[in-house]
């Protein structure tokens, strides 16, 4: 699979959205936006995946190597989903998972910052343009 968004589709299987949302504890549209590559999740919702569906993070991330940790392509539906009347579920405080989360977190606020940034100079070549082109040309 050749997205991120498709790989997490995949993984969502024959669950409705709102389900699957519920399970990670995100909104249906976070979810939408992820399965459709409008955004990125972050390393919580990342790993939360990878715990509760026992998905390895290398195929999550890439699609490369086995999807089922234990090195395995297809597993049984043995883990009945989550309840959905329930919390969502909070993974427990691993060091090396809240580093990756705050990498990711960082990651996101630098796209953020350079999508700004695009659109000031989309802007600006827009003026110049204008300016060099008065007739539209």
């Amino acid at each position: 699979m050749a997205t991120l968004g498709k790989r997490i589709r995949a993984v969502r299987g024959s669950r409705s959205q709102n389900v699957f949302a519920h399970f990670l504890g995100i909104s249906k549209g976070t979810l939408v936006s992820y399965e459709h590559d409008k955004s990125s999740p972050n390393a919580k919702i990342l790993m939360t995946i990878c715990v509760l569906e026992r998905i390895e993070i290398k195929w999550l991330l890439t699609g490369e190597g086995a999807k089922y940790q234990g090195g395995v392509e297809e597993r049984a539906d043995d883990v009945p989903p989550r309840d959905s009347d329930g919390p969502p579920i909070q993974l427990p405080g691993c060091p090396h998972c809240m580093w990756m989360e705050k990498l990711i977190d960082k990651m996101e606020e630098d796209r953020r910052h350079l999508l700004l940034e695009n659109k000031k100079l989309l802007i600006d070549n827009t003026v110049l343009h204008n300016k060099v082109h008065p007739n539209g040309f």
